[in-house]
């Protein structure tokens, strides 16, 4: 999956495709320190901002989704990485 959209669209995609992925936040990436984030998955992610910075989920993003890697870039925050990691749980990884 590509999908070039806003933030919110890339979430929800994500979250609908991907449910049990975890996300992991590059905090370096984000930086926004008045705005921290604890979320484990693409849906709780997509609510925390909806409450915390809902004017994040309007700017474009990018993500890319395959059999090896999930990943959500924002290129106003970095070009070169991406600002949220998700991944298969390590639970679901034995079963």
């Amino acid at each position: 999956m590509e999908l070039d959209e806003t933030l919110h669209n890339c979430l929800m995609a994500v979250a609908s495709r991907y449910p049990q992925y975890r996300v992991k936040i590059d905090e370096e990436v984000w930086g926004q320190p008045s705005v921290k984030l604890h979320a484990v998955t693409a849906k709780e992610l997509l609510e925390q901002l909806q409450i915390r910075a809902p004017q994040f989920l309007r700017v474009r993003a990018h993500v890319e989704c395959d059999a090896t890697r999930c990943e959500i870039w924002m290129a106003h925050l970095s070009e070169e990485r991406p600002a949220f990691r998700f991944h298969v749980p390590r639970q679901a990884l034995r079963s």
